[in-house]
Parts: structure tokens; C-alpha cells; sequence
């Protein structure tokens, strides 16, 4: 199986995580979004499953794209921890090797590092 990684990025209404979304390419192609990732239902075909987790216990923060919310949301998302394991390929999947090298670079970014500033992206 393949992934493939998608990144969007806040446009000052909706968030928008610095982790990329993951697409798994395969029979199924499920899809692992991080917390903060703007999304909804535009059309599917019969037979979509969507099935949220949360770590630890946490509960979901439905935000609509109030400006006013902007900051708190982006807060909050901060707070979600990375899971432990991929949740489609296990503990040998991508997920959390591409999201901490993702998270390292966002909070790069956050420090000032000039040298992640120059990149101009994260890692792929």
C-alpha cells in the first residue's frame, strides 16, 4: 500500500493542522486526517464509512469557520497528541513518523528557524 500526503493551508477562517492528511492508496483507501483539518461531505458515493478517533479520551471541537474562533482553534489543535501507531497499517505504518517530522517542522516554523523558513515546506 502506498500513502500519499496532502497538506492545505489556514486561510485565517479554518485552521487547517500543519500535518498532512494521509491517503492510503490501496483496496479500501482509507484516509487518516490530524485534528485541525478543515472537511466535510460534498458528495459520496453509496457505502462511505467515516469513523472519528480521538486520543485519550478527548472529544471532537466542531468549529464552523467563525474568525472570531480562530485562535482558540488553532490552540486546541495544538493540544491533540500525535497517535502512537498508524491507525490502517499498525505500528510499522507511516502515520507517525510523517506527522512528528511534520509537527517538528511546524514548530520550527513557530520558533523563527531560518533554516525551516527557507525550506518553504515540510517534509514529504
Amino acid at each position: 500500500m502506498t500513502v500519499e500526503t496532502l497538506t492545505f493551508a489556514d486561510d485565517g477562517a479554518i485552521p487547517n493542522s500543519s500535518l498532512p492528511v494521509l491517503v492510503y492508496r490501496g483496496a479500501l483507501e482509507p484516509d487518516a486526517l490530524p485534528a485541525g483539518t478543515g472537511h466535510c461531505n460534498a458528495g459520496s458515493e453509496p457505502g462511505l464509512l467515516v469513523v472519528g478517533a480521538y486520543p485519550d479520551g478527548m472529544r471532537w471541537d466542531l468549529r464552523r469557520g467563525d474568525p472570531a474562533e480562530h485562535d482558540e482553534a488553532v490552540a486546541n489543535i495544538a493540544r491533540v497528541p500525535l497517535p502512537d501507531t498508524d491507525p490502517v497499517e499498525g505500528r510499522e505504518g507511516p502515520l507517525a513518523e510523517l506527522w512528528s517530522a511534520a509537527d517538528a517542522f511546524a514548530e520550527a516554523l513557530r520558533r523563527g528557524d531560518a533554516r525551516a523558513r527557507r525550506a518553504g515546506h515540510g517534509p514529504r
